[in-house]
C-alpha cells in the first residue's frame, strides 16, 4: 500500500487495475489510466467499470483519464496493471 499522502497512478483499466485504483482512491486519491478514450469517458461518467467490475462504484478520490501525461504528472507511484502483451507499448 502506498504511504499516506502519496498520489498513485494505476496504468491499465482492466479488472486488476480498476480494483487497485478503487482501493487506493479511497485513501488519498488515485488516477486510473485507460488507453481507450471512450472507455475512460464512460467509466468517468458512470463511476464504475461496467465491463470488468460493474458492482464496484468508484470512490470520490478516483480520477479516470485516457491522457497518459495527465494521469502520471504529479504521481509519486506508478502501478503498471496492463496485460503482459501491452507492457512494451506502455
Amino acid at each position: 500500500m502506498a504511504e499516506a499522502g502519496k498520489r498513485v497512478a494505476v496504468l491499465g483499466a482492466g479488472a486488476w487495475g480498476t480494483a487497485l485504483a478503487c482501493v487506493l482512491g479511497t485513501r488519498d486519491g488515485a488516477t486510473l489510466w485507460a488507453r481507450d478514450g471512450a472507455q475512460a469517458d464512460t467509466m468517468a461518467r458512470a463511476r464504475c467499470n461496467a465491463r470488468y467490475l460493474p458492482e464496484i462504484e468508484f470512490p470520490g478520490g478516483l480520477v479516470v483519464s485516457a491522457d497518459l501525461v495527465a494521469a502520471t504528472t504529479g504521481a509519486d507511484l506508478l502501478l503498471l496493471a496492463t496485460p503482459v502483451a501491452g507492457m512494451r507499448e506502455l
